[in-house]
C-alpha cells in the first residue's frame, strides 16, 4: 500500500516537472511564502495610509458648526471716542484696531535682499532679528489709527477701557511711534474742546487755545515738552 501511494505521488511529480513545476521543490514554498507576506504587509502599509488621509481630508473639510458667533468691534467708550476723532479728524480716516506692524517696517529690510546667500551669517542674523522684532511686536496695535485719505499714518488714540491696556504697553507704544514720526495719545473721552490740540498733536496746527484737557500722552511724559519737540521735528511730517 504505501509502495503504491509513494508510486502515485512520484508520478504525480513526474507530471509536474513535464510542465515546469515542481510541487515538491522547497524554493517555491519558501518563495510563495515570502509572496504572502510581503502582499500582507503593503496590504496593512496601505490601509494604514488610506485611514490617515480619509482623517486628514475630513479634518480639512470646512465644518457644518463653526464655534463662532458675531460681536461689536468697539465697546460703548471706544464708541465714543470714534465719534469725537471722526468729527475732529473730519478730513481724514479713523481706523478700528489694526497692528502697528501693519503700518511700519524693518529699517535693515533690504538686508534681506542683498546678501550674498541664504547661508549667509549676515542673512541668518537679520532673519534672527526680524524674529524676535515680530514675536514681540505681533500682538500690538492701538485703539484708533489716524491717516490721511491717501493711507500715511499721522497718529493713534488707546482708549485705556481694555483689560490688556496697561502704563507700560502704552509707554512702549508711544516711543515706538514717536519714533516711526507718528503722535500717540490715550484718551477716554473727546469733545467739541479735544479738537485743537489733537489736532495739533496729530497735524502740527497751532491751537488758539492751549489750557488743558483729557487728553493726555501715554505713561507720565512731560506732554508740552515733548510735542513741542514733535511739532517742531520736520521729519515726522514727512
Amino acid at each position: 500500500m504505501p509502495t503504491q501511494a509513494g508510486g502515485e505521488l512520484h508520478e504525480l511529480n513526474k507530471r509536474a516537472c513535464k510542465q515546469g513545476v515542481n510541487i515538491l521543490n522547497p524554493s517555491s514554498v519558501i518563495f510563495a511564502g515570502l509572496t504572502l507576506l510581503v502582499g500582507l504587509m503593503l496590504g496593512t502599509l496601505l490601509s494604514g495610509w488610506w485611514s490617515r488621509h480619509k482623517a486628514v481630508t475630513a479634518s480639512a473639510a470646512f465644518p457644518t458648526h463653526w464655534p463662532l458667533q458675531a460681536r461689536m468691534v468697539v465697546n460703548d467708550s471706544e464708541n465714543r471716542v470714534w465719534h469725537g476723532l471722526k468729527s475732529i479728524f473730519h478730513d481724514h480716516m479713523v481706523i478700528v484696531k489694526i497692528p502697528v506692524l501693519r503700518y511700519t517696517k524693518f529699517q535693515d529690510a533690504p538686508l534681506l535682499k542683498t546678501a550674498s546667500g541664504p547661508d549667509s551669517k549676515e542673512l541668518r542674523a537679520a532673519q534672527l532679528v526680524h524674529g524676535q522684532w515680530l514675536g514681540r511686536l505681533s500682538g500690538v496695535y492701538t485703539t484708533f489709527t489716524v491717516c490721511t485719505l491717501s493711507g500715511k499714518v499721522i497718529g493713534c488714540v488707546d482708549v485705556p477701557s481694555s483689560k490688556r491696556f496697561s502704563k507700560s504697553s502704552s509707554e512702549m507704544k508711544e516711543a515706538l511711534l514717536l519714533h516711526c514720526g507718528i503722535a500717540y495719545a490715550v484718551a477716554d473721552a473727546l469733545t467739541t474742546a479735544d479738537t485743537a490740540k489733537m489736532r495739533e498733536l496729530f497735524l502740527g496746527e497751532m491751537p488758539l487755545d492751549s489750557s488743558a484737557n483729557q487728553v493726555t500722552r501715554g505713561g507720565d511724559s512731560n506732554f508740552y515738552s515733548e510735542l513741542t519737540s514733535f511739532t517742531q521735528n520736520d521729519d515726522a511730517f514727512r
